[in-house]
């Protein structure tokens, strides 16, 4: 979102982008401490789709000097898109068992660079039409909110440490992880696992 076209106009954006940065890191820590990391993916992506649909409206009217409902809305877009991509690494980081986790979030890490590398055909873009970039974030996020009903839930959950662990984990047979446990069912479980490492030593 640009604030100014003034020769000052890239310093005053950079400065409200570090500002929102700011504000966003104590909004995504709370937010995927206390929400579903699913839950609160979705949030973000109907979040997003709020915002292209608004910035696509035609109002140029100024509320405040250097600001209309589009430009407002490009702003608070920027916002929920950096708490997304935030929690998207957390997330994945989180699905993939350990074996290929770091593998895995390399791959995804390049897959993302290919976003970087269109961003900047995205002025070409707006000489086509202004509005094709907020179409193809629109298009983009509805799909991903469909596709979140095949994605497990990580919250609680103990991480996967093998691709078996990480299927049982997507249909939803991985229990509840130990240290969110009551005392008397962490008691159990460890007598059970004692039980059962001393039946394999017999």
């Amino acid at each position: 979102a640009v604030v100014s076209t003034q020769s000052t106009g890239l310093y005053i954006n950079q400065i409200i982008i570090c500002a929102i940065d700011l504000v966003n890191r104590p909004i995504n820590f709370y937010g995927v401490r206390f929400m579903k990391r699913v839950s609160f993916l979705r949030a973000c992506n109907a979040g997003m789709a709020i915002s292209a649909i608004i910035c696509m409206i035609p109002y140029k009217k100024e509320i405040f000097p250097g600001f209309n409902i589009p430009k407002m809305s490009a702003l608070a877009g920027r916002m929920i898109a950096d708490l997304y991509f935030t929690t998207v690494y957390l997330y994945t980081s989180e699905v993939l068992p350990t074996s290929v986790r770091g593998s895995g979030l390399a791959i995804c890490s390049s897959t993302a660079r290919v976003g970087s590398i269109i961003a900047p055909f995205v002025i070409l873009a707006n000489k086509i039409s202004p509005n094709i970039n907020f179409t193809a974030i629109l298009i983009s996020s509805a799909v991903c909110f469909v596709c979140y009903q095949w994605m497990p839930e990580t919250q609680g959950k103990i991480f996967p440490g093998t691709l078996s662990e990480m299927q049982d984990l997507v249909e939803g047979r991985t229990r509840t992880n130990i240290i969110a446990m009551n005392t008397t069912d962490r008691e159990r479980l460890l007598d059970s696992s004692e039980s059962e490492d001393e039946t394999t030593m017999v």
